[in-house]
């Protein structure tokens, strides 16, 4: 129920194998669409489903309220004992039964005073559950036959108390990373486009009826007269007054 308090510095979106967690804040910019995404959430979903994230977080955080509220819990709940200590400790109770007179007020203050806090944030949180929910079965009809019949889990999690920050996990085709950046077959992103040759880059760029060099003395080097170079031969001479050097 307690959440993260807001940090001044707050981060977006966290990646991890299989997940992203993105986290809203009425006082931030929210996440745009992940790229993971965009074969499973239209941009137009996306941009309905976070001012409702939004509102959802507005409408069940109240940091400053909730501090208010357990600031005054404390002062009735130590008040209170003090103000019937007269009535508690008497003649007519043990030292034991006054105790556990004390020890029963604090727990019903405690009980009467916690109980709406708490069932506020449940009934926020079952909603945020519900919408949740609606928003797997609407990605399954409309993109989930697209990628493999994958379908997006997502979890809402609303701001405990003195806290602001709503966490929305959301579940992500999980691929192995790469062996090297530069790996024919490495992940990248659906918005960039496939090569117009899906054959390895490599083998596709001779042509099948010429003959690959396996090393470079196969290669024949051309000076300006178009013949091979002789690098046995001697330097031409240079000439300088008529006369060779």
């Amino acid at each position: 129920m307690f959440g993260t308090p807001y940090r001044q510095a707050p981060v977006v979106a966290e990646r991890a194998p299989g997940k992203i967690t993105l986290y809203f804040h009425k006082r931030q910019t929210p996440p745009t669409l992940p790229y993971e995404l965009h074969n499973h959430v239209s941009p137009d979903n996306w941009a309905s489903r976070v001012p409702q994230i939004l509102r959802l977080t507005a409408r069940y955080q109240q940091p400053l309220l909730e501090a208010v509220w357990i600031m005054l819990f404390f002062v009735v709940a130590i008040a209170v004992p003090m103000a019937l200590r007269s009535v508690i400790y008497t003649r007519d109770h043990t030292l034991f039964t006054a105790h556990f007179i004390s020890l029963g007020i604090f727990l019903a203050i405690a009980l009467v005073w916690w109980a709406p806090l708490i069932v506020w944030k449940m009934l926020g949180q079952q909603y945020a559950n519900v919408l949740a929910r609606r928003w797997a079965s609407e990605d399954a009809r409309s993109s989930g036959s697209r990628y493999n019949g994958y379908v997006p889990l997502w979890q809402i999690r609303l701001p405990g108390v003195l806290s602001s920050q709503t966490i929305v996990t959301i579940n992500v085709p999980q691929h192995g990373p790469p062996t090297s950046p530069y790996d024919a077959q490495a992940y990248l992103p659906t918005w960039v486009g496939p090569p117009q040759n899906q054959g390895s880059p490599f083998e596709d760029r001779y042509a099948t009826d010429l003959k690959r060099p396996s090393s470079l003395d196969a290669l024949p080097l051309y000076d300006g007269r178009n013949a091979p170079l002789n690098f046995d031969e001697k330097a031409p001479g240079y000439y300088a007054g008529g006369h060779q050097v």
